[in-house]
């Protein structure tokens, strides 16, 4: 129930972001919510792999959607950010919001290169130097957005998972 939400949650983002971001001078590049979402669930929604690889992929394919991608392209790159978030995870202690964005950094490199790489369908595939700067510039923006973002998921998990919060309830220290 609670990928779904955060699904639904993704997928409002990125309509709203990226229809604002459109007005901006930057357009040419925005941050990357579909890494963002697949680092969200690997790495902070504490799910297991599975349903959050799930989620990262039903994100990812709404991105392809919306942007008119290849379709599946940013799926597979949603989907490997999301093991790899997961798997670091389980191995380095992630905490703070610079380590959080450090790490959504380092994902958005991971997510263009799979994207570029299933692109061009060989492994040999290069990148122009104004498509690297953009690359950077655009893994700087998905950083930049990141905790917000992380911050907003955590409240809409903490919301569904404790309804009672919500409605006023005092749920105290009842082992939650």
């Amino acid at each position: 129930m609670t990928i779904l939400a955060q699904v639904l949650v993704f997928y409002v983002l990125l309509v709203v972001v990226n229809g604002l971001w459109r007005l901006l001078p930057a357009a040419g590049i925005a941050p990357d919510l579909a890494v963002i979402a697949a680092v969200y669930f690997g790495l902070i929604s504490q799910r297991p792999v599975a349903a959050s690889t799930a989620g990262a992929i039903a994100v990812g394919y709404i991105a392809d959607v919306l942007f008119g991608a290849p379709r599946g392209s940013f799926a597979l790159a949603a989907g490997v950010v999301c093991v790899v978030c997961h798997l670091v995870g389980q191995r380095i202690l992630i905490g703070g919001w610079l380590s959080a964005a450090l790490v959504t950094a380092g994902a958005a490199v991971l997510a263009d290169m799979v994207v570029i790489l299933a692109r061009t369908g060989t492994a040999a595939g290069s990148l122009p130097g104004e498509s690297f700067g953009a690359l950077c510039l655009g893994a700087l923006m998905t950083a930049a957005l990141a905790v917000p973002v992380f911050r907003l998921g955590r409240f809409v998990d903490g919301r569904i998972s404790h309804p009672e919060a919500s409605a006023g309830i005092d749920i105290g220290d009842a082992g939650c």
